[in-house]
């Protein structure tokens, strides 16, 4: 995980008048609309489940991420279902036992630190963002042309971010279907 303190450096300069809590909120903000844009956390969740039941997706599958969609049950695709508690897939349950949910993440609205594939690999969109929704408070820092530079810089990001995501995921798919030669 990376520390907020590690981004705030990238961001303060341009929000020179706002406090530290709040490059703070505006920084987790701009990681959660990122991530569940384009769905760049991904985590397999084991799930115990009864035949002709909702699957019922766990609370917290980590202390600084929450569930927002299903992207796969045990290797099947689910499309994808947006998270509301519980999931209702058709005739994917049919027998008592353990699932395997392929979910699509994002950082809870109270966390000290992001995923490293977050923030790492999308820093300069996460900050963007950050910059954008800052520029966007009035106050000192209020800047509207300013924030759509920093707006458009954190959509090209988005879209970036799903075309490498659509581009692994074709790439996942492509050498799962492959015929075996022997």
């Amino acid at each position: 995980m990376v520390s907020l303190d590690e981004l705030q450096p990238y961001v303060k300069p341009h929000l020179s008048g706002m406090s530290d809590p709040a490059i703070e909120r505006v920084l987790i903000d701009s990681a959660k609309e990122f991530a569940e844009r384009t769905g760049v956390i991904v985590e397999t969740i084991s799930v115990s489940v009864t035949a002709g039941q909702d699957i019922i997706i766990p609370e917290s599958a980590s202390a600084d991420e929450e569930v927002v969609g299903v992207i796969s049950v045990d290797g099947s695709a689910a499309g994808f279902t947006h998270y509301f508690k519980s999931v209702t897939l058709d005739n994917q349950v049919t027998k008592d036992g353990v699932v395997e949910l392929e979910c699509w993440m994002r950082p809870k609205y109270k966390v000290d630190s992001l995923n490293e594939v977050l923030a790492n690999n999308y820093r300069e969109g996460i900050v963007s963002g950050a910059i954008y929704r800052g520029k966007m408070i009035p106050g000192d820092q209020f800047d509207p042309q300013g924030a759509n530079t920093h707006f458009q810089l954190f959509e090209k990001a988005v879209s970036q971010a799903k075309y490498d995501m659509a581009t692994r995921r074709s790439a996942q798919n492509v050498t799962k279907n492959q015929p075996r030669f022997v």
